[in-house]
């Protein structure tokens, strides 16, 4: 028997196809004797990777700007906090509401934490 759904060859009666996860489920009536398959893929959807990959690259961007040569101005300064809070929040949606991608935004969390932190102690000074 083929599944419906990948094509490939599964055992005769099977419930679950090995290779694609979707659930065959025969659903036979009384008055209506044919199969009815009906497609329940297991796999949870795991979420969109532009979150993640957006958050780290927010976080390497704060790196870079803290490598910058030049004397420290204002507008550097506030423009590494404003960045480094808009990754660390993507970071953190991407963290709380996906399991895709979730090594790439916690790294994006932990180097805009580090940037903020540098933005905010040069603030200071």
């Amino acid at each position: 028997m083929l599944c419906l759904f990948c094509k490939e060859e599964i055992r005769d009666g099977a419930i679950k196809c090995k290779y694609c996860g979707s659930i065959l489920t025969s659903i036979q009536t009384q008055t209506d004797p044919k199969i009815v398959y009906v497609n329940h893929n297991l796999k949870q959807k795991e979420g969109f990777i532009a979150l993640p990959i957006i958050s780290m690259i927010i976080g390497i961007i704060c790196l870079l700007l803290l490598i910058e040569p030049e004397p420290w101005d204002q507008d550097l300064i506030g423009g590494l906090i404003f960045v480094s809070i808009v990754g660390l929040v993507i970071g953190i949606v991407s963290v709380s509401t996906q399991k895709r991608g979730r090594g790439m935004a916690i790294s994006g969390i932990i180097l805009t934490s580090i940037g903020f932190l540098f933005g905010l102690s040069q603030l200071v000074k």
